[in-house]
């Protein structure tokens, strides 16, 4: 299963591991330049990972 994340600055494609069930980044494609630093963005992608992975699907 994938997911696309539109972040107006990037696209944040994540998959679900059917081994955990967790969800992880597969790519980070940017559709602009990224000014914060890259840091500021996995950041980002860490947090809808994690608030997906507590989701109840």
């Amino acid at each position: 299963e994938e997911l696309w994340i539109a972040g107006g600055t990037y696209d944040l494609q994540m998959v679900r591991s059917p081994s955990d069930d967790q969800w992880r980044i597969s790519s980070i494609k940017f559709t602009q330049a990224w000014h914060q630093g890259s840091s500021d963005l996995m950041q980002e992608a860490s947090k809808v990972c994690a608030q997906r992975n507590q989701t109840i699907w």
